[in-house]
């Protein structure tokens, strides 16, 4: 059966993907349409202006690489073309330690949650990575203090002389490097956190969301999916087009 250009540049799994993590955060499956003429006359009736000049250089960008596309292979056009330009400056630790970068997406509409964490090595690799529905929590910092608690949960057996996590919400940063004795959800969950550091050397650092891109798109890949995942394969196509960028 041959492919439409509908399914090509909208709905196909992996363009769909694409679509969620660009600055433009679509989710093409929410508009209902018959052929492409009726979808373009939904996103002009939607998107601001200079929305608009990113959706239209993104259909180009998509369907004269749309064979990439269809085979998971790495496309710098699409990936550039879907993606902000900015000053990306994620560091990778130093050799024979770790680096766990974790985040949160929150989904009102389902009164969910999805967090992500993601470990890479000293060279950029990535190692293992994972993501957690959260049902019936949509408080931001209770879903970012369970994304580090995740990073730490799906590391435990991985070696290191160091592991640094790393989080852009600086407020359960700051908990959980000055745990307090106050009985509320989150120190609930910083307690755990601290309770499977055990004795490994670990640092807790904040940095800005643009060092963050890779678990902050995880994390929304997960709302996207729906179900948990734990991986020591590369993280899924097309968050992995961040690994290559970004690393």
């Amino acid at each position: 059966m041959q492919e439409t250009q509908l399914h090509a540049l909208k709905d196909c799994e992996v363009v769909r993907g694409l679509w969620l993590l660009s600055p433009l955060n679509l989710r093409t499956d929410r508009f209902q349409c018959n052929n492409m003429k009726e979808w373009i006359s939904q996103m002009f009736t939607s998107l601001r202006d200079d929305e608009l000049q990113l959706f239209i250089l993104s259909l180009w960008t998509i369907w004269t690489d749309r064979n990439n596309i269809d085979n998971n292979a790495r496309s710098d056009r699409v990936s550039k073309a879907l993606q902000p330009a900015a000053s990306v400056d994620w560091q990778p630790p130093p050799p024979n330690a770790l680096k766990t970068n974790s985040d949160a997406a929150i989904s009102v509409r389902n009164h969910s949650a999805v967090v992500s964490a993601v470990y890479r090595n000293s060279s950029g690799a990535v190692i293992r990575w994972g993501i957690k529905q959260i049902q019936g929590v949509t408080n931001v910092e209770n879903t970012e203090t369970q994304a580090i608690l995740l990073g730490l949960q799906i590391s435990a057996d991985i070696p290191c002389d160091l592991l640094i996590c790393e989080s852009d919400a600086v407020n359960v940063i700051n908990r959980v490097r000055n745990p307090v004795s106050a009985i509320d959800p989150i120190q609930l969950i910083v307690d755990d956190c601290l309770a499977v550091v055990g004795n490994r050397n670990v640092a807790f650092q904040h940095v800005r969301r643009q060092c963050n891109q890779v678990a902050h798109s995880l994390a929304k890949w997960g709302i996207f999916i729906g179900k948990d995942c734990i991986s020591d394969e590369n993280v899924p196509f097309p968050v992995n087009e961040l690994v290559n960028l970004f690393s």
